[in-house]
């Protein structure tokens, strides 16, 4: 059952566990966090931070047992933020999808897109990007020109997503896209999971002053999804 306020003696109970944990973690299960986010060695480190945290029962705290997660709540998320920020811990690539993509697909995707795609989400074996901000779109994710044109089971995929992180290296995107040129702007838009190993995907780094890089701009030139894989 979920804590009810930070004084829950659930909530005190958790963040006592999660400190231990992470005490354990910062006398050097995990090597310092001092590889800078972008880098080759930052994405290492990222995706080893992501894996310890499944093994240890720390992915998806508040998604449904159902699902794999601890059945936790907000208040039990936003104790584990807290105490990782005292830690010092690195940040992975599994946070935004399990914080987003997973609630979505639970909430409103199909038992099979459940089935396929959380458990791996879960487990941080793909790495997933947002494609939602375009080069004319930044906020106003209503206007977005990106278009998936139904074709039989598949939608073809012609536009690009910028500010895109992680995009170089993920196996899949979660993207708004527009299916319908003549619907008013709020409803004419689709949810896709798209492949981003397929022919059709380009994507273009856009470095920082370092060097490194975690922002992309994705080119989708005659990509596909499955019509199995629209979200609602």
């Amino acid at each position: 059952m979920p804590a009810t306020s930070f004084d829950d003696p659930l909530a005190r109970e958790f963040r006592h566990e999660l400190r231990e944990w992470l005490t354990g973690f910062a006398k050097g299960e995990l090597e310092a966090p001092t590889a800078e986010h972008g880098t080759e060695a930052g994405v290492a480190l990222g995706r080893k931070w992501d894996r310890m945290l499944y093994e240890a029962g720390y992915a998806g705290l508040s998604w449904p047992k159902d699902y794999g997660g601890r059945g936790l709540g907000a208040i039990e998320e936003v104790v584990f933020y807290e105490e990782c920020a005292r830690a010092g811990t690195p940040d992975g690539f599994a946070r935004f999808t399990q914080q987003m993509l997973g609630p979505m697909l639970i909430e409103y995707g199909t038992e099979d897109q459940r089935q396929r795609h959380l458990p791996s989400i879960l487990d941080c074996s793909q790495v997933w990007c947002q494609g939602s901000s375009e080069p004319s779109s930044g906020s106003d994710l209503a206007s977005v020109e990106t278009f998936a044109e139904r074709e039989g089971d598949l939608y073809r995929i012609h536009g690009r997503k910028v500010w895109t992180s992680h995009a170089h290296i993920a196996d899949r995107c979660w993207m708004l896209v527009k299916t319908d040129r003549s619907g008013r702007r709020h409803h004419n838009l689709s949810m896709l999971l798209v492949e981003m190993h397929q022919p059709g995907v380009t994507v273009f780094p856009i470095r920082q002053i370092t060097g490194a890089h975690g922002f992309n701009e994705v080119v989708f030139d005659d990509a596909t999804a499955p019509v199995s894989e629209c979200v609602g």
